[in-house]
């Protein structure tokens, strides 16, 4: 999902509505954080803890070399994906 900061906007509405739970296996978001604000972060971190109570689990994630803002996150949803938990092979 690269949005161009439009989702902040439509998680919440997807996440609402139940369609990312109910169909969206693994999805791939740039977050756009331009709000740095008291407000701002607050609406931040409530819908990034509203995709982990709906199951969404970060598999990986990294900072956009070419916006200064941008940090790309990929979930896993845990309830449609099982995950594995992997055992280190020097063990």
């Amino acid at each position: 999902m690269d949005i161009e900061c439009d989702e902040w906007k439509s998680l919440p509405q997807m996440l609402k509505d139940g369609t990312l739970k109910r169909y969206v296996k693994q999805m791939n978001v740039e977050f756009h954080v331009v709000n740095r604000t008291g407000e701002g972060v607050r609406l931040y971190y409530n819908i990034i803890k509203w995709l982990q109570r709906q199951g969404f689990q970060i598999v990986n994630r990294h900072k956009n070399i070419y916006c200064p803002v941008c940090y790309e996150m990929t979930y896993v949803n845990t309830n449609l994906v099982k995950l594995k938990k992997s055992i280190p092979s020097f063990l």
